[in-house]
């Protein structure tokens, strides 16, 4: 072991110069390659089957909350719907890579955020509703683009950051898949959702016609 004053006062001086370089990291939550976002007490990862019930219970909390409790029928068939849906991504995430879904976890454990992107192809030539309802910017487009849905946080998580970071992460998914746009579609009355795009630095695309209930948004990533 180490015997000499002087070694043994130069390590604790070196640790206590590094816990407090550390600490000054995580309080500014800068850890991003640990997965600690914006609240040290969240850490992100990609979504893992155990995940999948607490995600399903987020999309509804999140998305089908306008429900009254008697259409309970109609929930728990939007709930099944969800359940097969992300089940299917979650595979096509392990098997081909064209889907991300990402998880912020709390402290306790719980599911606080979630997110989730996929390959969108550009409308076909030759169909006539798909050229009509496409944004203008992704009928230029020849090959798939990345596109970002289903951004939800937790009420009681709110306010963290957590829904900026896994934007990011999102964003940085697209980017080291050699992409260099990414979009995103939110209905016309997320107010909150429109705000956190638009600050982040997405652009609202436009329409030829129709589909004026949702806005579609674009990032460059270059």
């Amino acid at each position: 072991g180490i015997t000499g004053n002087g070694r043994e006062g130069g390590g604790q001086e070196h640790s206590m110069k590094g816990a407090m370089i550390v600490f000054a990291v995580l309080s500014l939550g800068w850890n991003f390659q640990l997965g600690v976002g914006f609240d040290p007490g969240v850490t992100y990862r990609a979504a893992q089957p155990k995940d999948l019930k607490p995600i399903v219970d987020l999309l509804v909390e999140a998305f089908e909350s306008h429900l009254k409790w008697y259409e309970f029928p109609e929930k728990d068939y939007r709930k099944s719907r969800y359940l097969k849906a992300i089940s299917k991504r979650m595979i096509m995430m392990e098997k081909t890579g064209t889907h991300n879904l990402i998880v912020g976890i709390a402290g306790d454990g719980k599911v606080a955020g979630f997110v989730e992107s996929g390959m969108l192809p550009p409308p076909r030539k030759n169909n006539p509703e798909e050229l009509a309802t496409a944004p203008c910017q992704i009928k230029e487009e020849v090959d798939d683009v990345p596109y970002l849905a289903n951004l939800c946080v937790l009420k009681s998580c709110k306010r963290q950051g957590i829904g900026r970071r896994l934007v990011e992460l999102t964003s940085d998914w697209a980017n080291e898949n050699n992409h260099e746009v990414i979009f995103a579609a939110v209905d016309e009355e997320n107010a909150e959702a429109r705000s956190l795009y638009e600050s982040m630095g997405f652009v609202r695309v436009d329409f030829g016609e129709g589909l004026s209930r949702r806005v579609f948004y674009s990032k460059s990533l270059v």
